[in-house]
């Protein structure tokens, strides 16, 4: 085993110390984590590429960060989500299991998804953009506003000859027939998980994007967890990003 520097304290930050010695336990190298954590490109600085939305930074490099450990776990979170939960003391939001067998809701929204997944799947081929844009549509528009959504859409491009009306009518009568995930709009509640927001079926973009990711997951999106410290708010963060769709992040806040 190699020699690997510790970039940080328990004191400085007890939620990457909590998983990285837990991650120990669980055989895990420590050379295994040191693999760099991404940045987030905000002011186009901090990567080569000034249009790169994130940029690995640290790789390999003998010195473990705490956001190497974060994100490390974070990205195998189905290997290690019992022990990330029990460092972070609340479920992690974007996830259909509840890992307690007793309840069956969690299986049943899993059903759901793949359910719909594979009717994507059958519908978009292998168009990822139209699969992409299909699961969206199942987390984030009610049946009542599709009609009008798609009226609008076919209105804007009646004379645009490389429009696919038959397959905007497809998408409509897809969605209209398959119960979708939508919740009903409300910032009022607290934050809730994935699995919690489809029970109440409510909340807002928070538990959307929560709900979003375990189904992108599901279809074979693979979305990255990036953690992101913004120190001056006090309110360290994970952001996720599509890596065929980078332009794509979807946020997630939480008191680290």
């Amino acid at each position: 085993m190699s020699d690997i520097y510790l970039g940080f304290t328990c004191r400085e930050n007890p939620i990457a110390w909590g998983l990285y010695n837990g991650l120990l336990k669980e055989g895990v190298l420590p050379e295994e984590m040191d693999m760099g954590y991404m940045v987030a490109n905000y002011n186009g600085l901090q990567c080569a590429g000034p249009g790169d939305r994130t940029c690995p930074v640290g790789l390999m490099n003998g010195r473990l960060e705490a956001e190497e450990v974060i994100e490390f776990a974070l990205n195998n979170y189905k290997s290690y989500q019992m022990l990330i939960e029990e460092v972070l003391g609340r479920p992690l939001p974007w996830v259909f299991d509840d890992l307690n067998p007793r309840t069956d809701f969690d299986a049943t929204v899993r059903e759901r998804a793949d359910a719909f997944i594979s009717l994507s799947n059958n519908f978009a081929g292998n168009n990822r953009a139209h699969k992409l844009l299909l699961l969206y549509m199942f987390t984030s528009f009610p049946k009542e506003k599709l009609s009008q959504m798609m009226d609008s859409i076919i209105a804007e491009n009646e004379n645009n000859p490389k429009f696919d009306r038959e397959g905007a009518e497809g998408v409509q009568a897809l969605l209209e027939k398959n119960s979708s995930f939508k919740l009903r709009y409300d910032e009022a509640g607290p934050e809730n998980t994935a699995l919690g927001a489809l029970e109440l079926g409510a909340g807002d973009c928070s538990e959307q994007s929560n709900v979003f990711l375990p189904l992108l997951d599901r279809a074979w999106f693979s979305p990255f967890y990036v953690f992101v410290d913004f120190s001056r708010e006090n309110v360290p963060s994970i952001e996720a990003y599509i890596p065929e769709n980078s332009q794509a992040g979807f946020l997630f806040f939480t008191r680290a």
